[in-house]
């Protein structure tokens, strides 16, 4: 049932246990060059609400090497209990960022851009909804 759902999503999955990821970056790298959405969490998983991770530096390669600008958005649930999925009480779109704006084309400097501009967004009282 998952492995439709994601399907039906276009979700690329990686197996982090096999150590084989380059294929799956191959397959994203393509999705951005053919213009397309390309949706990735910077902490490299879901996070709960105020949690603080660090990000990790994938999103910023895909962004550095295709040069495609960054959409930072934040999703916020609702608390419920555990063995309910939390609704979605908002999602705040930030305004897009690009490469050449940064003094640094480091991966961690940009990873850690978009994710403290993502903090800022989740802080925000503004609903954005498409």
């Amino acid at each position: 049932m998952t492995n439709w759902l994601f399907q039906k999503l276009h979700a690329i999955p990686v197996d982090r246990q096999s150590g084989m990821v380059i294929r799956p970056v191959r397959r994203s790298l393509k999705v951005i060059e053919n213009g397309e959405v390309f949706g990735i969490f910077p902490e490299g998983k879901r996070c709960k609400n105020g949690e603080s991770v660090n990000p990790k530096k994938r999103g910023s390669f895909f962004g550095l090497k295709t040069g495609a600008p960054v959409l930072p958005v934040a999703i916020i649930c609702l608390d419920a209990k555990k063995w309910i999925r939390k609704p979605v009480k908002k999602v705040v779109v930030g305004p897009m960022m690009y490469l050449d704006e940064l003094e640094s084309s480091i991966y961690t400097a940009f990873a850690e851009a978009v994710m403290k501009l993502m903090m800022v967004l989740q802080q925000s009282k503004k609903v954005s909804l498409p």
